[in-house]
Order: C-alpha cells, then structure tokens, then sequence
C-alpha cells in the first residue's frame, strides 16, 4: 500500500494527491496509468500520471 502525503482540492471536480510509492515513479513513462482503489471492493479508478520524482 502506498501512502498519500498531500491531498489538495484544486477545483471543485480536481484534487491534487501526492503519494509515496518509490516504485511506480521509478518505472513510470509518459502515458501510463495507475489504478486507484478505495478498499478491497472499490471500484478501480485509472489516472494519468502528471508528475513524479524519483
């Protein structure tokens, strides 16, 4: 499990996250995805990733 360091609303409908996960950002490319998931029966979510540091 990875864990959320920052969550900022940036508009009504846009939110912001920083997460700590080392390594997703070591093996991200433009393009890729990552699926989110609140709990074990949540529905998956995908999301673009804008961003990261490795």
């Amino acid at each position: 499990m990875n864990k959320i360091i920052t969550k900022k609303q940036l508009s009504e409908k846009v939110f912001l996250f920083v997460i700590e996960a080392p390594l997703i950002a070591k093996s991200r490319k433009a393009g890729h995805f990552i699926i989110v998931r609140v709990g074990d029966g949540g529905k998956r979510i995908p999301l673009t990733i804008a961003d990261a540091d490795i």
